[in-house]
């Protein structure tokens, strides 16, 4: 359940991206809002695959499925279905590295994009400030 909720964890971030872009955006013709959407329609669909890839990897990883969690039954296991260490760490360290890597992505989207909207002083300041707790 962990892929899931990481990766729904992504997605309701991105959504709320949409929805900040769509409200804060000085018109619709604007070249940096399309470009944001753009942006946050390209990392919905990156996240969602990235994350039914690494999903489905974690219910099929030994044949048959019942092997997961009944060590008795005769098959295999691969990735995090495996206990031996030199099949299990390759799969961890593949979910672990991308999941930063788009964690930190997805956190960086708004930045270049915060100068478009037509807010007031404290609220810029505040959502600046928010962006940048979000950093540590």
């Amino acid at each position: 359940m962990y892929c899931a909720s990481s990766t729904f964890i992504k997605l309701a971030i991105l959504f709320q991206y949409l929805r900040l872009f769509s409200e804060s955006a000085s018109s619709t013709t604007s070249t940096q809002y399309r470009i944001a959407r753009r942006v946050c329609h390209c990392l919905i669909v990156a996240s969602t695959m990235w994350g039914l890839t690494f999903f489905l990897l974690s219910i099929f990883s030994c044949a048959p499925i019942e092997k997961n969690w009944n060590i008795f039954v005769p098959g295999r296991c691969i990735g995090w279905g495996s206990k031996e260490p030199k099949d299990f760490f390759p799969m961890f360290a593949a979910h672990a590295a991308t999941n930063m890597v788009l964690d930190f992505v997805i956190l960086l989207t708004p930045l270049p994009f915060l100068g478009m909207m037509r807010l007031a002083g404290k609220s810029k300041v505040g959502l600046i400030t928010l962006f940048t707790l979000g950093c540590m």
